[in-house]
């Protein structure tokens, strides 16, 4: 039997090496817990700033872990609220499905949360990774950035993949934006030229998330202090703003099948 993954989230003990490493956050925060800390303080510091955005955004990092474990982080006071928050969403995810409450038990004591696989039946476990498919399918994942307090932004495919998924972050919209009824999220780039009276001009890059769609792919705007141009897309990671355009894609595809049928007669 394997040993269950684990996710620790830890502030005090970034000496505890073995127990420091983080299994189920594949996107952003990587490895160790140095690297996790100094990711998770710029990102309270800059993206995201209220403690229950920030809490959605790890749960949406959640992937496949049978085992976590959130300690008190009172010594670090900014993330009071965000532990309070985590815990609570840990709590939520879980406790309203009858079938995943048959598979997990949560257990709140003091400062400790403990989320963990209890026996199953083989139905159960094979309905959690039939409602795993069903939640990966209908949710989008997005580069979330914004070139102001993020300069990797401004062109995030000059990366490798192993060092951009470590300096943007990735989110899965569905879970990061909050919102009061069902809404379909979108990818989307925005580029904006700021102009400033007493300095040069600055390029500003935002990506992230969108949910109400325009009826062009990118359009632009012009304003008396900035020009800008925002394109949405529907694919995960597709505003990395590389991306083929589909129409083009389509016209290319038509050619090469009529290269191909007359190339065959």
């Amino acid at each position: 039997m394997s040993t269950p993954k684990k996710l620790y989230i830890y502030k005090n003990s970034l000496q505890e090496k073995d127990n420091a490493f983080l299994i189920g956050i594949p996107n952003f925060w990587k490895d160790n817990a140095v690297t996790w800390f100094s990711n998770f303080e710029a990102l309270t510091r800059t993206l995201i700033r209220t403690d229950d955005e920030l809490a959605d955004y790890v749960i949406s990092q959640l992937d496949s872990i049978d085992k976590a474990l959130v300690r008190d982080i009172t010594e670090y006071p900014p993330l009071n609220g965000f532990y309070d928050a985590l815990k609570n969403r840990l709590v939520c995810l879980y406790k309203d499905s009858d079938v995943k409450s048959r598979a997990f038990e949560v257990i709140c004591v003091r400062d400790y949360l403990f989320l963990y696989t209890m026996s199953a039946p083989k139905e159960v476990i094979v309905m959690l990774v039939l409602l795993s498919f069903i939640s990966k399918s209908s949710a989008i994942h997005c580069y979330y950035c914004n070139s102001a307090n993020n300069s990797a932004c401004l062109d995030i495919n000059q990366y490798e993949e192993e060092i951009r998924s470590n300096i943007i972050p990735i989110v899965n919209c569905d879970n990061a934006i909050p919102k009061t009824k069902p809404i379909t999220f979108f990818c989307r780039k925005i580029v904006q030229t700021i102009f400033h009276p007493h300095r040069d001009n600055e390029v500003r890059v935002t990506r992230g998330c969108g949910w109400m769609p325009h009826a062009k792919d990118c359009y632009k705007d012009d304003n008396s202090d900035h020009l800008g141009t925002s394109c949405q897309c529907f694919e995960d990671l597709c505003n990395s703003g590389e991306s083929a355009d589909p129409n083009i894609m389509v016209v290319l595809f038509l050619c090469f099948s009529i290269i191909l049928y007359f190339w065959r007669e």
